[in-house]
């Protein structure tokens, strides 16, 4: 007599195996595909983000990273962006060099002077500012920021020096200036002022002082400062989770201390 009961444990023993396999080959098959997106993902190009040239703004490109120049009266700016991550959090992180132009000393108060807007298809966040430098500094250390500052953006600029550089002017006219003395004869030649920001930007950078996280400085004439700047990527009111940085245009407005207002947006773009 054919036991029912034995037959019944053992179809239920079956459905639970066969039940624990699909959940087993579902996880692995998730796994895989998981690792095939970050593959690709991590296969592809860079995204970085270009600063548009404006009236002011000129765009410079050296070893695949994009610097802005900002010119006006008084002051001469340099601006890099990038996203960072400081103790789990997601920043844009810029990078500013200031330079006093003036015939007097002024103080630049960088949690005063710098604000972010973020800009999408569907929605704008104004007035964004930078996380404090003591917070900053908490998590990560100065030396740390000022190694990496003197790395990047001086290895950036310093390329400039020795390289061929091709500049176009406000008159339509390509130069290719090839060493640092050419670039200097060519500016005094052609008197052009947006090129005297690009052939001496990284003498610029060597005379001024490289303060890691930058904070409040007083800025004699003729001097400068630069440093990174932190500003947290989730506005408020944003959920985190639906935020992507590369989908946002990036607009800074820098308040000099002689009260004008300069502005430098960044948009995103596909690196090498």
């Amino acid at each position: 007599m054919v036991n029912i009961q034995h037959l019944i444990s053992v179809k239920r023993g079956r459905v639970i195996f066969g039940f624990r396999m699909f959940r087993i080959l579902l996880f692995i098959s998730l796994l895989l595909v998981s690792l095939l997106i970050a593959s690709c993902a991590g296969g592809g190009p860079p995204t970085i983000y270009l600063p548009q040239e404006e009236q002011n703004v000129q765009s410079i490109f050296r070893s695949g990273i994009p610097i802005g120049t900002i010119n006006n009266d008084n002051t001469f700016m340099m601006a890099s962006i990038e996203p960072s991550i400081v103790a789990g959090t997601k920043y844009m992180r810029l990078w500013l060099l200031i330079k006093n132009q003036y015939s007097e000393s002024f103080l630049f108060e960088p949690l005063k002077s710098v604000s972010l807007t973020i800009t999408g298809d569907k929605q704008d966040y104004k007035d964004i500012t930078p996380t404090s430098p003591s917070e900053i500094l908490s998590h990560i250390e100065n030396e740390r920021a000022s190694a990496l500052i003197s790395e990047v953006i001086g290895g950036v600029l310093e390329g400039i020096q020795t390289t061929p550089t091709t500049l176009t002017n406000q008159r339509g006219e390509v130069l290719v200036i090839n060493d640092r003395a050419e670039k200097t004869g060519e500016v005094i030649k052609n008197t052009v002022g947006e090129m005297t920001n690009t052939t001496l930007l990284y003498d610029i950078f060597m005379q001024s002082v490289n303060s890691g996280i930058l904070r409040r400085n007083t800025i004699s004439t003729s001097e400068g400062v630069n440093g990174f700047m932190y500003f947290p990527l989730y506005p408020k009111g944003f959920r985190k989770e639906y935020f992507d940085p590369e989908k946002y245009n990036y607009t800074f407005t820098i308040i000099t201390p002689d009260g004008k207002e300069s502005q430098i947006t960044f948009k995103p773009g596909v690196g090498e």
